[in-house]
């Protein structure tokens, strides 16, 4: 779709991008967030509905967010980890994993308005070196979980 900012945005090098398979892209959200870890799961085909999604979409999105949960437990403390998919802004379907760590004070609803609106609520102060290091750490962690897996 020619109009769609995610869909373009799959066109292009993004120093962000975490992980790429035929299915889905995994990147890391902008440092706007404030929220280290803050990763969305793209679809690489526009759809707009759950009910458009293939069994292999479904799978590999469904064993991301598995994989995500465990890095982002082991390498930023995150005590919870929130999945949202909203789709309002983007009709492109996506999924939002938004890492809490256990010296957050924000928490639930709050946090996920934190991340997906960057609204200034977290004193933080998230480099891009910092993301950019953190994309590299999932990119091998998840090679390496998937390539024992076969």
């Amino acid at each position: 779709m020619n109009n769609c900012i995610i869909c373009n945005k799959h066109s292009k090098e993004d120093s962000y991008n975490a992980y790429e398979n035929k299915y889905i892209v995994v990147s890391h959200g902008p440092l706007t967030s404030q929220v280290k870890g803050y990763f969305y799961i793209e679809f690489k085909r526009h759809v707009e509905r759950w009910s458009e999604l293939s069994d292999e979409e479904i799978t590999e999105s469904s064993r991301m967010v598995q994989l995500l949960d465990e890095f982002l437990k082991e390498n930023v403390y995150a005590d919870r980890v929130y999945t949202v998919s909203i789709s309002e802004a983007v009709r492109h379907l996506h999924i939002h994993v938004i890492p809490r760590n256990i010296n957050m004070e924000l928490k639930g609803l709050d946090l996920i308005r934190q991340a997906t609106q960057q609204l200034g609520m977290l004193e933080n102060d998230l480099s891009n070196e910092e993301v950019v290091d953190l994309v590299s750490k999932v990119n091998k962690f998840v090679a390496e979980k998937l390539s024992n897996e076969v």
